[in-house]
């Protein structure tokens, strides 16, 4: 959720620029898909390490 949220501020912030001939569609597409991947996955990585951390994969009470 959180990673759509910046993207989609991103992309807002980015149509602003490109309405104004500042920065061109070419350079907002990449830029715009590679925040989007990398939020993602921060976010996915953050919600796995919480996951393990509540429930551990090893049993290490033998």
């Amino acid at each position: 959720m959180i990673a759509i949220g910046f993207a989609s501020l991103f992309f807002i912030v980015s149509i602003g620029f490109y309405k104004i001939n500042i920065l061109p569609i070419t350079k907002i597409i990449p830029m715009w898909l590679s925040i989007t991947i990398f939020s993602s996955i921060m976010n996915q990585s953050i919600f796995t390490n919480l996951q393990l951390i509540k429930k551990p994969m090893f049993n290490w009470e033998l």
